[in-house]
């Protein structure tokens, strides 16, 4: 079952596309019980509204997880293609039409989610066109206020 949603994951990624909701549900909330986590910060998600009502339902109201902001690193996208690009990470997405389909896929998908975000008063943004250094002091700013550890989940 696990390597049939890890195949699910990559082509997702291939293609540009969201990975299902049920595998990345069940996958993040096995990372946040194995760490141990009682504070996490999840990247890239949620991508979309099915993420986050999948989320919503099977996390948050059923008391597993409470959710208190969405942070959103605001970038160009011309600097976000040669970060992806200059990774070197030999991920199979890591190419100009995978990242084009992605920018695609973001600006339908999760651009509505952060506006959700922002509506619940829940979108905390940060400049991240700097380097990652500025990025950080920048970040973590927003956990110094009322957060005094962080967990990320890969």
């Amino acid at each position: 079952k696990q390597w049939y949603q890890r195949r699910v994951a990559i082509t997702a990624g291939k293609e540009g596309k969201i990975v299902p909701i049920e595998i990345t549900i069940r996958l993040l909330e096995k990372a946040v019980v194995s760490a141990g986590a009682t504070k996490v910060l999840i990247d890239g998600f949620p991508r979309n509204k099915e993420n986050l009502d999948g989320w919503e339902r099977e996390m948050v109201h059923s008391g597993k997880m409470n959710t208190k902001f969405m942070l959103y690193f605001e970038c160009a996208e011309e600097e976000c293609l040669k970060r992806a690009m200059g990774r070197n990470q030999n991920r199979a997405d890591d190419n100009l039409e995978s990242f084009k389909k992605r920018i695609t896929t973001y600006i339908s998908s999760t651009v509505p989610v952060m506006d959700e975000f922002r509506s619940r008063g829940l979108l905390r943004k940060v400049d991240a066109n700097g380097t990652p250094d500025e990025v950080w002091d920048l970040t973590r700013q927003l956990f110094l206020v009322g957060f005094c550890s962080v967990y990320i989940v890969q």
